[in-house]
């Protein structure tokens, strides 16, 4: 599990079989696929913000035990 008082990670993994436009975005207010790069780099580029955003501490971690994973 991942120490952060502040946040109850939920994380779900799937296919994706559509476009992300046709994906529906109920909470928050950006969404995107990152790269490996990013998630190591812990920023991404938010075309929304039209700046560069950092990642959450914890969620970095999540991402990079994920791909970590997917390697093994």
């Amino acid at each position: 599990m991942y120490a952060d008082e502040k946040i109850i990670p939920h994380v779900f993994q799937a296919l994706l079989l559509v476009g992300l436009d046709q994906l529906v975005l109920n909470e928050g207010w950006d969404m995107g696929l990152l790269r490996p790069e990013d998630i190591l780099q812990s920023s991404y580029y938010s075309i929304i913000a039209e700046e560069v955003r950092p990642l959450g501490i914890t969620h970095q971690q999540i991402m990079l035990d994920f791909l970590q994973d997917l390697s093994k």
